[in-house]
């Protein structure tokens, strides 16, 4: 596709620059033809893995409170929230402390935790509490696509 893209640039000249590359153009909807037709046969399979999604999960909560944890600093007012969480992720990292630990003992974070509702500082000791804007986001692109398949049956 990147090759039809850039014989765009030269589509208007009446010479031979994108004569080859204008051959593989059939190929290219075969392709994507070919790809469709799998992805429809394959979808039908999906199955949800539990089990290794909570392994997973186990696997990665403290990467995942990095997240909430620099958009509540800065929102409670530090200056380089994110700098401040990459440097203790990466200490963490090398410590073998978990981010968790580091945050506790960081008497620099004290003040900004403080300003923190008891919910907000709960989502950082609680990483399953933490979805963002994961509900909203979800429903919104559920009604876009109801919607969507409503207006081709009609």
């Amino acid at each position: 596709m990147t090759t039809v893209y850039l014989d765009q640039i030269s589509e208007h000249q009446r010479d031979l620059t994108n004569s080859a590359s204008g051959r593989f153009a059939t190929e290219i909807i075969v392709a994507l033809y070919a790809s469709a037709e799998r992805l429809a046969k394959l979808c039908p399979r999906l199955v949800v893995d539990r089990v290794s999604i909570e392994r997973n999960f186990q696997s990665s909560q403290e990467a995942i409170i990095a997240e909430p944890l620099y958009i509540l600093l800065a929102a409670a007012g530090h200056p380089d929230a994110h700098e401040k969480v990459r440097k203790l992720t990466l200490e963490a990292e090398r410590s073998g402390m978990t981010l968790r630990e580091l945050v506790a003992e960081d008497i620099e974070l004290g003040p900004y935790l403080e300003k923190m509702t008891p919910d907000q500082r709960q989502i950082l000791s609680n990483p399953r509490l933490y979805i963002g804007r994961a509900v909203e986001k979800t429903e919104k692109i559920c009604k876009y696509w109801e919607m969507r398949l409503e207006s081709l049956t009609k």
